[in-house]
């Protein structure tokens, strides 16, 4: 059976629309809306361009689509009105069937993970009144144990004190970043209350009249708190400021061990998977990892919305009979192969010289100081840049981090930059149990004076592990570490601030030549600012 799996909608609340192509429980091809559309998460914009090119990846059409799959189900018009959207789009509407929104977070990290028995904790702004959910998955099957309803809500405490500090909405990873380099001395007591085994918010720190997503949802509450804390814009950032956004920070660490604790024992389950949007909040699923609460805990490459498109796919699947396919890569998107990067080259014009050891190359312009634009292969899906559309650099360099934000992502100077480590060398530099093959946990760096341009201000990195052997971003890591004993690079997304990651090879060219990148390898291409290589 051939199954579609959607996210996003026709209002405001919808954002990070996306389309899953499954067949028989295996998945072909995920695409976020943003990476084809160009607008970043999408918000308010139902999937249309990542459908097709679902469809395209597969080599089917929708005709050939048995049940499209929507992460909805307390939206009486969802389904009229996707109906009506595939049939302009397509002049065609398979069946279309609904899963509950937070059903669908929890598939997309269960299914994703392969654990037959495990705990799963979503955490979320909300979906289907829900804000946050536990789950039991086991032999396949998922069933609630345990719901917080709408408001009441981690993502909107996190959003709403985002806000505060002069940020957008989407943001949160902002704040997130800023908060290392602060200290929790803030007491939030009267906004957050942990004082049993799950939190409480007080709900009038929220504006309910503003359903804009461009509005502030910042309410009376917080705005009669501490107005001199409360930045705008384009304020500059005081300590101050960062000693909020740490205390933000360790107010959901603390929720989230909560929960977690919670999970373990309504379940009884040894292993926790984690969906949501609260999800990407890489610290604190690595704090939870070290807090030992479960053996292992699973992040999928998608906890947000996008997941949902995956996780819908998954769960009418499942109830057709089918094993859902656990995933051992993100990499789901549309790939180039070398006669359309080539083509692409000679429609602007540009020459580049075609070689066959990219890792090689690649390798000695990174040691040799150079940013690298790094374009292979399939691309991610999810919002982590996982080898096949980064921007490269030397992890050993000190000033590589200002560099970057500067000249490359044009974006504030406190935000981190993350390696990328094969998986033989993780343990000797980097105090994380297991894997993490998607970025979704930090680690502390056990030598942070040997890899300071990835080293936070708190000691730690955003990890990604790569297996040894696995495709050219491996091969690149083994060249690394022929030259100089690290098998690890600094890897950070290919786009610049406010751009959604690229997705094609004219777009990796426009933003090469539109940053401060010293060199441009596609495919087998390698291209630099004269045009040349």
């Amino acid at each position: 059976m051939l199954v579609l799996g959607l996210t996003g909608g026709f209002h405001n609340g919808s954002c990070d629309a996306a389309a899953a192509l499954m067949r028989d429980g295996a998945l072909l091809a995920a695409v976020e809306e943003e990476r084809v559309s160009r607008v970043k998460h999408s918000f308010g914009i139902p999937p249309a361009r990542c459908i097709k090119s679902v469809l395209d990846v597969a080599g089917v059409s929708l005709t050939d689509v048995d049940v499209v799959a929507l992460y909805v189900d307390s939206y009486p018009d969802a389904v009229r009105e996707m109906r009506q959207h595939l049939q302009l789009l397509f002049r065609h509407s398979p069946t279309i069937e609904t899963v509950g929104h937070h059903k669908a977070h929890a598939a997309s990290s269960y299914y994703a993970a392969g654990f037959d028995e495990a705990a799963v904790l979503n955490l979320d702004w909300a979906g289907d009144g829900t804000s946050t959910s536990i789950w039991q998955g086991k032999g396949g099957r998922l069933e609630l144990v345990d719901a917080i309803a709408r408001p009441n809500s981690l993502g909107i405490f996190y959003t709403v004190f985002t806000q505060f500090l002069g940020f957008d909405r989407g943001d949160e990873y902002k704040v997130m970043g800023l908060a290392s380099y602060g200290e929790p001395r803030y007491d939030l007591d009267a906004f957050l209350d942990l004082s049993g085994d799950t939190y409480r918010l007080n709900l009038d720190i929220l504006n309910t009249r503003n359903r804009s997503l461009h509005q502030s949802v910042v309410g009376e509450a917080l705005t009669g708190w501490r107005p001199d804390l409360q930045r705008g814009r384009w304020d500059p950032i005081t300590q101050e400021h960062m000693d909020l956004a740490a205390s933000v920070q360790s107010y959901f660490e603390r929720a989230v061990m909560a929960l977690a604790r919670r999970a373990q024992r309504l379940t009884g389950a040894r292993r926790l998977c984690i969906a949501g949007g609260g999800g990407l909040n890489c610290t604190a699923n690595g704090r939870l990892v070290a807090a030992k609460i479960f053996d292992d805990v699973y992040v999928p490459p998608f906890p947000n919305d996008t997941g949902c498109a995956f996780g819908t796919a998954a769960v009418i699947s499942h109830e057709a009979g089918s094993r859902v396919v656990p995933l051992t890569t993100s990499h789901w998107g549309p790939g180039y192969d070398d006669d359309a990067i080539a083509a692409d080259l000679a429609q602007v014009k540009l020459a580049a010289r075609r070689v066959d050891n990219i890792a090689d190359v690649a390798a000695d312009a990174i040691v040799n100081g150079q940013l690298v634009g790094w374009f292979q292969g399939r691309m991610e899906v999810g919002p982590r840049a996982l080898g096949a559309r980064s921007i490269l650099a030397d992890p050993r360099d000190r000033q590589v981090k200002n560099r970057i934000n500067h000249y490359v992502k044009f974006r504030e100077d406190f935000r981190p930059l993350a390696p990328s480590v094969l998986a033989s060398e993780s343990a000797r530099w980097f105090d994380f149990p297991g894997q993490s093959p998607f970025m979704s946990f930090t680690a502390p760096v056990r030598v942070p004076e040997a890899l300071p341009g990835i080293t936070h201000v708190d000691g730690t990195a955003r990890l990604q592990t790569v297996r040894d052997g696995d495709g050219p971003y491996a091969e690149l890591l083994a060249a690394m570490r022929a030259r100089t004993g690290y098998g690890c690079v600094l890897n950070t997304s290919f786009n610049y601030a406010g751009q959604p990651i690229v997705c094609t090879p004219k777009e990796a060219i426009y933003t090469f030549f539109g940053t401060g990148l010293d060199l441009l390898v596609l495919g087998h291409f390698v291209l630099d600012k004269s045009g040349h290589a």
